[in-house]
């Protein structure tokens, strides 16, 4: 009996063993063709290739003693219509979706003349390949898209082309309005005038468009101008002149739950700029009641009632009567400089109303809206600043940039003089291109060192990006860039970091 059961075991063991180095080969039907093998030693996997920008290579050896000839298929999942190559030989990028489930990909070789086929099968998980990096918004016929250079500080910065369309099937109709992203709330937005959606982090699939972003909120006019975020569970979205966010951290990621309103129910129409702050959540431009807004970190869906500056300062937040332009955060002029990140020191861009020729710099702390006047600087007799068409502030120094007939130019702001001197020309197009967009992308004044620059060529109809290093104090533009992308296909009007 004992030796009755002990071979019955052994049949059991080997039955096991060749059950388990038997190939995978789903639901086909196949019959061995003589004189052929498939070797995968050393190519069988698993694969774990990232989405988009990482090529699944696989080199299988075939052996062959026949005369006939010999087709290859291979084939993504259970259907012949998902042939992703004809050649012996795989080089293939994936687009199929994140899946925390490997996928099955089938290698075929078919004898022609008889049908009859060998077969193995590999396993390939698809990962997120959309991690930290720069969010290009790029235009063509009426339509925009984005795009990711990845890492951009890193030796290798490839970059991931027209995501949306790739992602999702289809382009976003109109012009590009708002970019932005929150890795800890696995969510990034893009609009534009027409449209817009929030896509997954890791894959870029889009979660919601359109209305479907405004949650139960259903406002009378659908028309995303700005998109903005504070922390990981505060993003604003501007819409007709009006500010929509979503601040509880339980809800969906990205839908926008609230309206909010003002502390003494005025009307107002923002300008289509978030301004990021330090602490407190943000600060906007009411075009309607020309004064600043601001949300404070206690108060989420009020906006902060307005404060009148006392008579001897130089503007007051409450009244500028004149035409917004841009404003950012820049070098922290409270006591402790840029160090002091509980303060914050906003440079903002004026013209005259009714399109004259002034041009105003305002710099001022919102934190004391009582005495916010650092300075009122007259930067009209600046070269081509009535020309300009971008802004920009650096961080760790009283330093402008602004862009006029397609060059870069750079202020140095005296606050304590209420004046300016001009650094010169930082960057000029090459001829036949046209500055499109610029970008300081960090609030961070340990990476806000590096400079981003994009031009078109109408002629062309095609864009690139390029990087330049800045140097820290005085905010001087490397001679040449650093980095270059091209490729877009269409203007870049806009760009973002992609966080964490």
């Amino acid at each position: 009996m004992k030796f009755r059961y002990s071979h019955i075991l052994i049949a059991f063991v080997v039955i096991a063993m060749l059950s388990m180095c038997k190939k995978d080969l789903g639901s086909y039907k196949y019959k061995e063709i003589a004189g052929l093998s498939i070797d995968t030693v050393g190519s069988s996997g698993p694969f774990t290739i990232k989405q988009y920008i990482q090529e699944l290579v696989i080199n299988p050896k075939v052996t062959y003693t026949g005369n006939k000839m010999l087709d290859y298929y291979w084939i993504w999942g259970a259907s012949s219509n998902d042939t992703l190559s004809r050649e012996k030989n795989l080089w293939a990028t994936l687009n199929w979706p994140i899946s925390s489930q490997a996928y099955t990909l089938t290698f075929k070789v078919v004898e022609r003349e008889t049908g009859n086929m060998a077969a193995v099968q590999y396993k390939v998980t698809i990962t997120g390949s959309t991690g930290l990096g720069i969010l290009i918004g790029h235009e063509r016929d009426g339509t925009a898209d984005v795009s990711l250079i990845n890492t951009p500080n890193e030796a290798s910065s490839p970059i991931i082309h027209n995501i949306h369309e790739t992602v999702n099937g289809y382009r976003l109709p109109g012009k590009v309005t708002g970019l932005g992203s929150l890795g800890e709330q696995n969510m990034v937005m893009f609009t534009t005038d027409q449209a817009a959606s929030m896509m997954d982090y890791d894959g870029m699939t889009q979660r919601f468009a359109n209305r479907e972003i405004f949650g139960l909120l259903n406002p009378s006019v659908f028309k995303p101008e700005a998109f903005g975020f504070h922390s990981s569970n505060l993003q604003y979205l501007i819409n007709n002149g009006q500010l929509y966010h979503n601040r509880a951290g339980n809800l969906t990621p990205g839908l926008m739950t609230e309206r909010i309103v003002t502390a003494d129910g005025s009307n107002y129409r923002l300008s289509p700029q978030h301004i990021k702050p330090n602490l407190n959540p943000g600060l906007f431009f009411d075009e309607l009641g020309k004064r600043f807004l601001w949300i404070t970190s206690t108060s989420f869906n009020t906006f902060f009632p307005t404060v009148t500056a006392a008579s001897t300062s130089k503007f007051s937040l409450d009244n500028i009567d004149r035409k917004f332009l841009y404003a950012q955060r820049g070098y922290n002029l409270y006591p402790g400089g840029f160090a002091l990140f509980t303060m914050t020191t906003v440079y903002a861009f004026f013209a005259d109303n009714g399109g004259g020729p002034g041009r105003y710099l305002y710099v001022f702390g919102m934190d004391t809206p009582e005495t916010p006047d650092f300075a009122l600087v007259d930067i009209s007799t600046a070269p081509d600043i009535q020309d300009a068409v971008f802004y920009d502030v650096f961080l760790t120094a009283p330093i402008v940039y602004y862009v006029a007939n397609n060059k870069l130019h750079v202020l140095y702001i005296n606050p304590g003089g209420n004046s300016y001197v001009y650094g010169g020309v930082q960057y000029t197009a090459p001829a036949g291109e046209e500055i499109s967009c610029i970008s300081l992308p960090s609030t961070n004044p340990t990476s806000r060192l590096i400079f981003y620059i994009a031009t078109y060529n109408p002629t062309s109809k095609e864009s690139k990006v390029q990087q330049f290093s800045v140097a820290n104090g005085t905010g001087i533009v490397s001679s040449s860039p650093s980095k270059t992308w091209t490729g877009f296909g269409g203007k870049v009007t806009q760009m973002a970091v992609k966080w964490y």
